[in-house]
């Protein structure tokens, strides 16, 4: 993971249908991360326009600290839809790219703000 010192905004997803959506549908700050399935998806993106997700399996969590491993990475950006879906599939059976050692800050996303996405006034 490029960006393990960002702190992650984490939006809870209720299907496999909708982070299929998230991931290739929309632009998100570089402080995003879905969780879905028992993983974060948490955007390793340099830019808001090539998004980049690196899929994090939770051990455990201490307070805002996540623990667990990196399992795999994806750029959906121009994938198939087909694609995208077939990797969280096999996530979800366990079939893993990587499986590096992992600790990143998350917050929920109604009490986050950071330098990517925080507001700023004229």
């Amino acid at each position: 993971m490029k960006h393990s010192d960002r702190t992650f905004s984490i939006k809870g997803i209720e299907n496999e249908a909708d982070l299929v959506e998230v991931m290739t549908g929309h632009k998100w700050p570089l402080c995003q991360a879905f969780d879905y399935g028992g993983f974060l998806f948490l955007n390793d993106g340099d830019t808001e326009s090539k998004p980049e997700y690196v899929a994090f399996k939770i051990d455990h969590l201490e307070n805002t600290l996540a623990i667990g491993k990196e399992v795999g990475k994806i750029e959906p950006l121009g994938m198939e839809l087909l694609q995208v879906k077939r990797f969280i599939q096999e996530l979800s059976q366990g079939q893993w790219e990587i499986e590096s050692p992992l600790k990143v800050m998350v917050e929920p996303e109604w009490h986050h703000t950071c330098e990517f996405c925080r507001f700023e006034e004229d």
